[in-house]
C-alpha cells in the first residue's frame, strides 16, 4: 500500500533517489569527481575555461530583408512548373469546398432523419 512517503531506490533510505542526503549518491558523486580530476591531471580531458559574455542580440533592417511582392509564379521550383493562381480561381476552389460542405450537410439532415424515425418507431 503506498504511504506517499518517498524510498530510495539506492538504500531505502527515506529520501528521492537522487538526493545528495543519499550515501550511495554521495559516494558516486566524489567517486567520479575524482575519475575526472584524475583524467584532466592525465592531460585526456580539458576543462573548458568560460569565455566573454556573448554579445547581445542586435535586429539590423539588413538581416532580414521584407519579403517582395514580385511575381513569384513565373518561377520554377524543383523543376515543377507552378500553378498560376487568380483571384478567379481561387474563387471557384471555394466555391467548390462550399458545395461540397452543403452536400455533406445533406446527407447528415437525411440520416438523422431517418434515425430518428426508426427511433421514434421503436419507441411506440
Amino acid at each position: 500500500m503506498c504511504k506517499n512517503e518517498p524510498k530510495c531506490a539506492q538504500c531505502e533510505g527515506n529520501h528521492y533517489s537522487l538526493d545528495n542526503q543519499c550515501q550511495v549518491i554521495k559516494e558516486y558523486k566524489d567517486q567520479l569527481k575524482e575519475d575526472v580530476e584524475d583524467v584532466i591531471q592525465k592531460g585526456l580531458l580539458q576543462r573548458l575555461s568560460l569565455q566573454e559574455k556573448s554579445p547581445m542580440f542586435e535586429l539590423h533592417d539588413q538581416d532580414f530583408p521584407p519579403l517582395t511582392t514580385s511575381d513569384n509564379h513565373s518561377k520554377k521550383q524543383w523543376n515543377i512548373a507552378q500553378r498560376h493562381t487568380t483571384v478567379e480561381s481561387n474563387f471557384l476552389r471555394s466555391s467548390d469546398t462550399e458545395k461540397a460542405f452543403e452536400s455533406i450537410n445533406d446527407n447528415l439532415a437525411k440520416l438523422i432523419d431517418i434515425y430518428t424515425s426508426n427511433v421514434n418507431f421503436w419507441q411506440n
